[in-house]
């Protein structure tokens, strides 16, 4: 059984590659020079929003008033890994029309 943050992370990622893709492609034919630049804007965004995320929850985690350490956060930073990896199909996806794979 997959754990919540997990699946929560898998499906969020998922669904910002898809939206990431469907604002950047342009109608008809497309240049693979297109293609590197939307791998490229997809892959700062997906780090932007893990980012975000693992900032919203270090907040978040803070506000009980207890220290946790730089250890804790970076584990908290790091459990956004589901987040990137959801965007992994569509990035080789990308950089495949771009390189001509």
């Amino acid at each position: 059984m997959a754990r919540p943050h997990v699946l929560f992370g898998g499906v969020y990622g998922a669904v910002l590659a898809s939206s990431m893709v469907a604002a950047l492609t342009e109608q008809g034919a497309a240049a693979p020079a297109d293609r590197l630049s939307n791998a490229k804007w997809l892959a700062v965004t997906v780090v932007a929003s893990a980012l975000a995320h693992g900032y919203a929850h270090l907040i978040a985690w803070r506000a009980d008033q207890t220290v946790h350490g730089v250890r804790a956060a970076a584990r908290l930073f790091m459990s956004e890994w589901p987040l990137v990896l959801a965007t992994a199909p569509t990035l080789v996806l990308l950089f495949g029309a771009a390189w001509g794979w």
